[in-house]
């Protein structure tokens, strides 16, 4: 992943840090409340599941609380190869419960939007299962996932994209699938959410560019879950990359998406 091409953000003097009891210990929230809090939005960062810190994105997370009048809290999971599956998922799985359960009387707002970047918005789609097996679902009003990486074994346009520059890479996508769970695992229904039954999910914005390797895993995911009867939104953003939401070089996608998405949470919170 070249992190050359992606913004670095100063972090915010707003942002309030709280531990809670994770599933190795304590796990640190970071939080990001605008004066207007209608709902809580757990937003899980990208970087391969091995790179990454909720701090990192500050500046536009608390844009985007403002916007959609949210209180953000971004989770410090545990970063792969020292920590591999399902020790990232079940910290994202804690942070949700806890929200759950404590939202509104910790940040006023009982309801939930789960939210995510490429390894992030794995992990949201994985931890929605979770929840949804265990019949936990119902406090989670939506999803807001951005580029995500839904097959581990990779998809034809991850498979095919190769050595081009950009963002990442198809040997980026093995080396990091790799270090997340075994090969002989990667269609494992747990490990990757395309092989899952998508049935009873809550309403899902899925966002992607066309020049992105993990185009395919937002359109098939797309699809799995309007055949499972999921409601489902497509957002594609012709030319943007991956990561084209992040990048140092702001693109007009960028703006637009953020708007959609915005947008989405709007009305599902309507």
């Amino acid at each position: 992943m070249d992190a050359q091409v992606l913004a670095t953000e100063p972090p915010s003097a707003l942002a309030e840090e709280r531990e809670i009891d994770g599933p190795a210990g304590p796990l640190r929230l970071r939080i990001l409340r605008p004066a207007e809090v209608r709902a809580c939005y757990l937003h899980l960062h990208g970087g391969g599941w091995a790179h990454g810190d909720p701090d990192h994105q500050d500046q536009t997370l608390m844009r985007f609380a403002r916007a959609a009048r949210v209180a953000v809290v971004a989770v410090d999971y545990r970063l792969t190869p020292a920590h591999p599956h399902p020790a990232g998922l079940d910290d994202c799985v804690a942070a949700i419960r806890w929200l759950a359960a404590n939202g509104e009387r910790a940040l006023g707002a009982a309801r939930l939007v789960v939210g995510g970047e490429s390894a992030g918005a794995h992990l949201a789609a994985l931890a929605l299962l979770v929840l949804r097996d265990g019949g936990e679902i119902d406090p989670v009003t939506a999803a807001n996932l951005a580029y995500g990486v839904y097959d581990l074994s990779m998809t034809p346009s991850a498979r095919r994209w190769g050595d081009r520059r950009g963002v990442v890479s198809t040997p980026d996508l093995a080396r990091f699938a790799a270090q997340y769970a075994p090969r002989e695992r990667h269609r494992d229904p747990d490990v990757s959410p395309l092989y899952a039954d998508l049935a009873g999910m809550p309403p899902a914005l899925f966002s992607c560019g066309t020049l992105d390797p993990l185009l395919d895993d937002t359109l098939f995911m797309v699809a799995r879950r309007r055949a499972a009867a999921s409601p489902t939104e497509l957002a594609l953003y012709p030319g943007a990359p991956h990561e084209f939401l992040n990048l140092r070089d702001a693109i007009p996608a960028a703006s637009a998406a953020r708007d959609r998405m915005v947008g989405f949470v709007e009305r599902v919170l309507a």
